[in-house]
């Protein structure tokens, strides 16, 4: 793909490459066992109770909608239709309808990615998996990605942040134990004991977004107290206003005279 595809939207991206199967497009049946799934295929984890129901409609009517696929060196790989593959397999047929197509690896990834955000939500991990496999493999920036998908190039860092997460806490956000939400205000959490300590809270206690928000804002508004405290006890400053600003520290004295008093004061302190 030229790179003066870079900037175009999901949506026109679609009607040039959908993944609707025309009229005119030959639908032909092939042996499962010559499949394989897409490896960038952003979507791990899949609801096991919805596949069941899956394979239940396919053994009673058949597979309404044919997958889509590429040919490579063996076979074929998946770009649409992992589900349908999956739950085919799961009613033990042999052969599964498709339509071949023969995508590069570049449209092969965007289109693996399209095809869940279009009809299935993928949790917040994957799609965050999915957006830094996208950079990595064709040197994206946050904001050639976010045009390209739609979305604000802040919106791209922070849900790729969520990576920054323990392993343990992305499987429970796979899990759909931790909520989007959830995981992107723990994500901002530099202390893996915490963030840990935290997610048990979250699903022990069933605390909302909300909830944990205000646990934090709590928790750090008590520090700042704490740390305001010990600072002019120090510095033995009781009359001067002490804020915390980001990652500043400000002392506001009443006076020009205050301010003069509290350097000499501390130049001679032994």
């Amino acid at each position: 793909m030229s790179k003066s595809n870079l900037g175009r939207g999901l949506a026109q991206l679609m009607d040039e490459n959908a993944l609707e199967i025309s009229s005119d497009e030959k639908i032909i049946q092939i042996d499962l066992a010559d499949i394989k799934t897409n490896p960038e295929q952003p979507r791990i984890y899949y609801d096991e109770k919805k596949l069941q129901e899956l394979k239940t409609s396919i053994l009673e009517y058949g597979l309404m909608q044919p997958i889509i696929v590429k040919p490579i060196a063996k076979g074929y790989m998946i770009i649409a239709g992992e589900r349908r593959f999956k739950a085919s397999l799961l009613a033990n047929k042999k052969t599964i309808p498709a339509v071949v197509r023969d995508y590069n690896a570049q449209m092969a990834s965007e289109l693996a990615l399209i095809e869940n955000i279009q009809r299935e939500d993928l949790t917040s991990v994957e799609e965050a998996a999915t957006y830094k496999q996208l950079i990595e493999n064709f040197n994206y920036t946050h904001a050639q990605l976010a045009k390209k998908i739609g979305k604000s190039r802040s919106y791209v860092t922070n849900i790729i942040g969520l990576l920054h997460l323990p392993e343990d806490v992305i499987e429970l956000v796979l899990g759909r134990k931790l909520s989007m939400g959830h995981a992107r205000v723990l994500s901002k959490l530099n202390d893996f004991k915490k963030v840990r300590s935290l997610a048990e809270k979250i699903i022990n206690e069933h605390w909302s977004v909300r909830d944990l928000e205000q646990h934090l804002s709590h928790r750090s508004q008590s520090k700042t107290s704490k740390l305001v405290s010990s600072l002019k006890k120090r510095l033995k400053i009781s009359h001067a206003d002490v804020k915390v600003q980001g990652k500043k520290i400000i002392l506001g004295f009443e006076s020009d005279d205050a301010l003069d008093r509290f350097i000499e004061d501390q130049l001679n302190a032994k």
